[in-house]
């Protein structure tokens, strides 16, 4: 009871695994090494009942190997087949001409490798045709551990089959892994060949690599992605690290529409240079990661940037750019000074209150920052000018000094105001920014304003004031003009 117990845990995992309910760290504990309700294999025939020229079909089930076992044809996992095998530490190898393993459309493949993680599964013919350990024909395929090698390509994906790498190492001679119209999620281990992995389209069926982390490594460049067929043929990377030769490629890219979106990771040798940088862009779009590469700008994000050398040693890292949002009041004064990444928003400081003006808006968009910005306060005039102009206003110049003067209303007129305004600049427009506001009792008759420039002429003017709520009532201004002695 015991063991069919197990024997259905297991085929609902494997199910669930299939579907992704579960996590796949669940399936190396279930081969163990005690490997419980599993089926122990010394001999190849444990593995099927029936077989073609040139395979052996495998029944679904739970199997470990308990001996290294040869073998000149191809096992071959059926669609609605399922298939948990772990090497336990073993070969598995096929002379067979082309490969070791093949999952068909609606196949699942799940291998392990329990104990000292020495396990193989090999493809050893020595002819040159296209062969591999395991060859995906529309199958799903799972690698939690294992060694899977041959003398062409390590795994070959083709006719829209999935793979999902946990770990372990696949090695090819001409690719480790290859990929038609098919995609894998690369979430650790280790891929190495000439082309570590080479990705391609043969028909109208998108072409995709997902890298969270892993080493993935090539003689002569660590990603080929080409496009053959209609669809596209893509490559995201997250982390991990893509190590091309020194002085050569990283990623190369062949063919059209084939794209590359690289947010985190070790990037090690040059990228392909296409004739300009817009097509570079195309090609390419980094967000983050490391690069000892001097191309890096090229194919940098729109709002994003590098910083480094490109060296080994100092290597680019590209992160989220930032800028600087400056809010003023519109007389010069700063309010405000963030620093915003490219794309976010500002945060609008409170405004100040301004005698005779109400707050209208501010003059620029600040809600998806891509520059610096300086952004004003613009301001809707609640001023009314319905006072007398002050009359016997007179400016006389002294000493780094000048004294102003003027006539103070008397009765009804002097009643209606609240004080008044003198102001002084060397513009004889009043900039706000270079303009000096004294405010006066209406009681006064006089002002002296001291340390001036010597020898420079300034502009002085008057007017009335009164506020009544926020409303200010005003008169218009009077001016005259002095040089300082």
């Amino acid at each position: 009871m015991k063991s069919m117990l197990r024997k259905g845990l297991a085929f609902l995992l494997s199910a669930a695994l299939c579907a992704g309910l579960v996590p796949l760290l669940a399936f190396p504990a279930l081969a163990a090494e005690s490997h419980e309700g599993w089926t122990s294999v010394t001999k190849l025939d444990t593995l099927y009942d029936a077989s073609t020229e040139s395979f052996y079909i495998v029944n679904g089930g739970n199997y470990y190997l308990d001996a290294d076992i040869t073998t000149d044809k191809a096992l071959l996992i059926k669609s609605g087949v399922t298939v948990n095998l772990c090497l336990h530490s073993h070969k598995l190898t096929s002379n067979n001409l082309l490969r070791t393993v093949m999952v068909e459309k609606g196949g699942v493949f799940n291998i392990t490798d329990c104990g000292a993680h020495s396990g193989c599964l090999l493809n050893e013919n020595p002819s040159t045709a296209a062969k591999s350990a395991v060859t995906g024909m529309g199958g799903n395929i799972t690698i939690d551990g294992g060694l899977f090698k041959s003398n062409s390509y390590g795994i070959i994906l083709k006719e829209g089959s999935t793979l999902n790498m946990n770990a372990g190492e696949v090695q090819g001679v001409s690719a480790g892994l290859y990929l038609f119209d098919s995609s894998a999620n690369i979430k650790n281990g280790q891929i190495s060949a000439k082309t570590g992995i080479m990705i391609d389209t043969s028909k109208d069926t998108p072409t995709e690599v997902r890298v969270l982390n892993g080493r993935i490594e090539g003689t002569v460049c660590a990603v080929m992605i080409k496009g053959a067929g209609k669809a596209e043929a893509r490559l995201n990377i997250a982390g991990g690290e893509l190590l091309g030769p020194a002085k050569g490629n990283c990623i190369k890219f062949s063919g059209s529409k084939v794209f590359a979106e690289l947010s985190g990771g070790d990037f090690r040798g040059e990228f392909v240079r296409p004739d300009t940088k817009t097509d570079y862009k195309t090609l390419l779009k980094a967000t983050g990661g490391r690069y000892t590469v001097s191309t890096v700008y090229y194919f940098l994000a729109d709002g994003y940037k590098a910083a480094g050398t490109g060296s080994s040693d100092y290597p680019y890292t590209v992160e989220k750019a930032s800028y600087t949002v400056t809010f003023v009041d519109g007389g010069g004064k700063t309010l405000s000074t963030q620093k915003v990444a490219h794309g976010e928003s500002a945060a609008a400081p409170a405004v100040p209150e301004r005698e005779g003006y109400a707050f209208d808006k501010w003059d620029k968009d600040f809600s998806k920052v891509t520059s610096d910005l300086t952004v004003t306060a613009l301001w809707k005039c609640t001023e009314k000018k319905d006072l007398k102009q002050i009359t016997g206003f007179k400016v006389k110049a002294g000493k780094k000094r000048f004294t102003a003067t003027w006539t103070k209303p008397t009765g009804s007129a002097l009643k209606k105001i609240g004080g008044y305004e003198i102001q002084y600049s060397l513009n004889v427009s009043f900039p706000a920014a270079r303009t000096v506001t004294k405010k006066v009792a209406k009681s006064k008759k006089k002002l002296v304003v001291k340390k001036l420039t010597k020898n420079k002429k300034y502009y002085v003017r008057i007017r009335a004031y009164r506020m009544d709520g926020k409303t200010k009532h005003v008169s218009p201004w009077k001016m005259k003009k002095v040089k300082i002695k």
